[in-house]
């Protein structure tokens, strides 16, 4: 439902070697009913195929088919192939009327094409996943704590958050299992242009500027960065609001009723906000206040997404902080 696509058309006049004579490019945006209209031969060439033009395609050499792809998330995915029904005009026309001949004799293709395309929630995890699915239109019914992409949904975007869409569900998601006990933020005495940020939407640029102004190894934005699951590789530090969410909704905070479910010690746990040249915050996930603490202090790291802010005191003692949760996230 309302979603851009680009449709990928390629004209094969050899289903033995699927040699390609006309080759365009569509975007569209589907409906509310996860429909879209695309006309061949009025797209966008993308210079592959034998013919020139779409109008000079020889239909009368050999039955053509027609390949249909799909990108929905930056890769072109094969939709299937279909063969043309009948171009009856083309076969005998001598005249460049044959475009708008083929063009109207393609309704039977066409309405093949739309067979393979089938619009719904794509997530196994979620509850109204659509086995049938092959495009996903936004209508997984997300919900904090269930399972996703590799972890535990721990917030769902609101109006005003960054990265939130009208009409659309995403979130944040937190892994399930802490990445170390004991890591510095790193960098401590030097100040990280673009590591400030403290709302909910600004963990993972955090992460971006530490790893690109803080080269030191093993820091705990760096293990969050570079962790993966085995599926998944698009974690992040999350910044101090975030963390808080995580505490609250999924944690000992237990704002929701669910418990703690994310597992999470109590301990303190970094967060990717940056405070000056030698403090950044933290979260003791005790008690739920966020402080400050010096960079070169230890604390648990775990990773998460975005969390909101929560009432907090500051505090400058030595003390280390264990990174015991896993405080990498990512959204979806």
């Amino acid at each position: 439902m309302n979603q851009a696509l680009t449709i990928k058309f390629s004209v094969i006049s050899d289903i033995t070697t699927s040699a390609v004579s006309w080759q365009e490019t569509h975007t569209v945006t589907t409906n509310d009913y996860g429909l879209y209209t695309a006309i061949i031969g009025g797209g966008t060439t993308t210079s592959v195929g034998s013919s020139a033009s779409f109008d000079v395609i020889d239909w009368g050499a050999s039955n053509h088919l027609l390949k249909v792809e799909v990108d929905y998330g930056g890769v072109f995915v094969d939709m299937g192939t279909t063969v043309f029904m009948s171009v009856p005009y083309s076969l005998y026309s001598a005249t460049n009327d044959s475009l708008t001949q083929v063009v109207s004799s393609l309704d039977s293709s066409l309405t093949v094409l739309n067979s393979f395309l089938h619009f719904g929630c794509t997530d196994p995890a979620i509850s109204n996943y659509d086995a049938n699915a092959n495009i996903d239109n936004g209508t997984c019914a997300y919900a904090i704590g269930d399972s996703s992409k590799g972890g535990i949904i721990f917030y769902i975007l609101q109006a005003g958050d960054i990265g939130y869409v009208a009409g659309q569900v995403h979130g944040l998601i937190a892994a399930t299992s802490d990445q170390s006990i004991s890591e510095e933020w790193g960098c401590n005495g030097t100040s990280i242009s673009g590591a400030n940020g403290a709302a909910i939407g600004t963990g993972n640029q955090n992460t971006i500027a530490i790893e690109a102004g803080c080269i030191s190894p093993g820091i705990a934005a760096d293990l969050c960065a570079n962790y993966t699951d085995g599926t998944y590789n698009d974690w992040f530090l999350p910044s101090k609001d975030e963390l808080n969410q995580m505490w609250l909704n999924i944690g000992q905070g237990d704002a929701l009723g669910l418990g703690n479910i994310g597992g999470f010690a109590y301990n303190s746990y970094w967060s990717s906000t940056e405070f000056g040249n030698f403090f950044a915050w933290a979260q003791n996930f005790s008690y739920g206040n966020p402080f400050d603490v010096y960079k070169a202090n230890a604390a648990v790291l775990g990773l998460f997404n975005h969390l909101t802010i929560y009432p907090f005191k500051r505090l400058r003692k030595q003390s280390k902080l264990k990174l015991i949760k896993k405080v990498c996230g990512k959204t979806h």
